[in-house]
């Protein structure tokens, strides 16, 4: 019996989109798994002196951080300045900021224990001038 191939119908079938959902939440719940907050990379050498108290930073997206190094090389966030260079660097960094998150905005400093005290002033009176309010000293 010879089937006549033009008189016979082929439906495409349709696709069936049952199982999209759960491959949309698998693909979701794999990139919430692998993306990580994006932390700072510390390019300065430090030892952090021993403290007595330790307080949680509320807002890890408004706060500026510094590190100072063994050799008084200075790190904020990821780039390595001059002393002279905070001022600026931080008002560029309050300017990106939105109005409401200005108050929460808060600049953890990280120093090496045998930094002298000078150069933590130094840094403070510039961040003073960029009108800093709040600063937090030390902690990893």
């Amino acid at each position: 019996m010879i089937l006549n191939k033009r008189n016979s119908s082929h439906d495409v079938p349709g696709l069936n989109t049952a199982s999209l959902p759960d491959l949309i939440f698998t693909v979701l719940f794999f990139f919430m798994i692998v993306t990580n907050i994006r932390k700072a990379d510390i390019r300065v050498e430090f030892i952090m002196p021993d403290g007595t108290e330790i307080q949680k930073l509320e807002h890890r997206s408004t706060t500026l951080y510094i590190f100072v190094g063994k050799d008084g090389r200075i790190q904020l966030n990821d780039k390595l300045i001059e002393k002279d260079e905070i001022e600026g660097y931080v008002s560029e960094f309050m300017q990106r900021l939105a109005s409401e998150d200005l108050d929460k905005m808060e600049v953890s400093l990280k120093a090496d224990k045998d930094i002298p005290t000078g150069t933590i002033t130094d840094i403070k009176q510039e961040l003073r001038k960029a009108g800093v309010k709040k600063v937090h000293f030390g902690g990893l």
